[in-house]
């Protein structure tokens, strides 16, 4: 067994009614003037107006902000660090999924890093040497695990890559994860957003850097998942199966902060950067492609996967109205070239269970995409 670190850092409240603890946990972490950072579907829910009365309550002087766009880029970073230091933000909430999540975590992070987004990127030139103002994300969905991960992954709108912020001044200080908050989610965001945690569930768990602490989170958000996610798309009001999904997405995010990925996110990020399309559903799509290229790899794991989950992936995909293909998602002939140039680029292909090699790649891309 090689030596590994174990490291959470964010404080999380599990459980229902815990969003009323806002104002509390706001003022325990020191903030006066709150940025809330949101997406705009998110902003118009009821939600919304609960968590803003509950900080009124509590004395706080906030800001919304509720313009991320869907898998933000660099540039959409930094339009909100200079809103966060126009309105003199000392902490920051952010309400949704994945996205504003990961928009709020970069935007603190250069409230205290001179300098704009693209440059702190993977690649870009910039390492962040201070702790950003502290934040409190509370998902909205069951999926990414950004509330516990070090990543802030962005796209570059000049380059059509994504890359992303890493590093453990980028985690949140804290974490809400109350199934309430997850009621609203549509199904099909449901299905995707539950496929994304499944798929960083498998990927840390079958990868060469996995280790004890990352298996064990790993193999118990597979396992749930298998038993609630589909409770949880056809019954949005299932409130033991949305509890239990938002643990399994925590766990999930836990598994790969240390843990890794594979060549399931690195076509995924690629896809994304080149065609837009929504990070979850595009994982979906890949992940059976991947799992059969990547099994002599770790048979042992991939066998224990199927035994956790209940189920082939394949079937689960099935039940959720998940798309055969990337085509289906609006990906095109002419955009595979760039999709295995930018996969190839992708750093954590060196930890995938089989080596990738540009061959194997393609393959793998085109089968996904249904050539």
């Amino acid at each position: 067994m090689e030596n590994f670190e174990f490291k959470l850092g964010a404080k999380l409240y599990f459980g229902e009614g815990q969003m009323e603890r806002l104002g509390e946990i706001c003022k325990g972490l020191s903030m006066k003037h709150i940025m809330v950072v949101s997406g705009r579907h998110v902003s118009k829910l009821p939600l919304m107006n609960r968590l803003l009365e509950n900080l009124q309550a509590a004395g706080m002087e906030y800001h919304l902000y509720c313009q991320v766009p869907n898998d933000p880029d660099v540039d959409a970073i930094d339009a909100l660090a200079d809103e966060m230091k126009a309105f003199g933000a000392d902490g920051a909430v952010a309400i949704g999924g994945g996205s504003p999540m990961d928009a709020a975590k970069a935007a603190c992070l250069l409230m205290t890093n001179p300098g704009k987004a693209e440059e702190y990127v993977f690649g870009g030139g910039k390492t962040a040497t201070c702790q950003g103002i502290p934040l409190v994300c509370i998902p909205t969905t069951a999926g990414t695990g950004s509330e516990v991960t070090t990543a802030s992954v962005l796209t570059n709108p000049r380059t059509l890559k994504k890359a992303s912020i890493a590093g453990e001044l980028l985690k949140p200080a804290a974490a809400i994860i109350d199934p309430v908050a997850m009621v609203d989610a549509p199904r099909g965001v449901t299905a995707s957003t539950g496929m994304d945690a499944l798929t960083h569930a498998i990927e840390s768990y079958v990868c060469k850097k996995a280790n004890p602490v990352s298996d064990l989170f790993a193999e118990k958000a597979i396992e749930i998942i298998g038993k609630y996610l589909i409770r949880s798309y056809e019954d949005g009001s299932d409130m033991e199966a949305r509890g239990y999904m938002a643990v399994a997405a925590n766990f999930a995010g836990i598994a790969i902060a240390h843990g890794g990925l594979g060549i399931v996110h690195g076509i995924a990020q690629s896809i994304g950067g080149v065609a837009g399309t929504a990070h979850g559903i595009t994982n979906a799509v890949i992940l059976p492609y991947a799992m059969k290229v990547n099994y002599e790899g770790n048979p042992a794991k991939y066998d224990r996967v199927r035994q956790l989950l209940g189920m082939e992936v394949e079937d689960l995909c099935k039940a959720l109205s998940i798309p055969q293909y990337t085509k289906d998602l609006g990906v095109t002939e002419d955009m595979l070239p760039k999709i295995l140039e930018e996969t190839m680029a992708y750093r954590q292909l060196a930890v995938n269970p089989v080596v990738i090699t540009e061959e194997l790649a393609e393959k793998l891309i085109r089968q996904s995409f249904g050539a």
